[in-house]
C-alpha cells in the first residue's frame, strides 16, 4: 500500500462518519467492542448496536482496541456462540 496509502487510510478512519450507513445494515451482526478501548471509546459500539437492526453487542470488561488478543479465550467463546447462534 506504501506510506500515503496508509496515511489516507488512517486520515479516513479518523474523518468518516459511517453512522448513517448503519442503518442499512440487515443480517444478524456481532460488535465484539473492549470496555478499555482508547482508539475506538465503547460508546461507539454502542451507537453502532442502537442502529444496526440484527445486531448483538457483546462488551468485554478487561479489553482494549485488541479486543481478539487481549481476551482471546473470552473472545473465542463469544465467537463461537455467535456463529451458532
Amino acid at each position: 500500500m506504501g506510506k500515503i496509502g496508509e496515511m489516507n487510510s488512517l486520515i479516513a478512519l479518523r474523518d468518516e462518519n459511517i453512522f448513517d450507513s448503519l442503518k442499512y445494515i440487515h443480517v444478524p451482526t456481532a460488535i465484539f467492542h473492549g470496555k478499555e478501548d482508547k482508539i475506538c471509546p465503547f460508546p461507539m459500539a454502542e451507537i453502532m448496536h442502537n442502529n444496526i437492526h440484527a445486531s448483538i453487542l457483546f462488551p468485554f470488561e478487561n479489553a482494549g482496541h485488541g479486543t481478539f488478543y487481549d481476551v482471546k479465550d473470552e473472545f473465542n467463546r463469544t465467537l463461537i456462540k455467535f456463529l451458532n447462534y
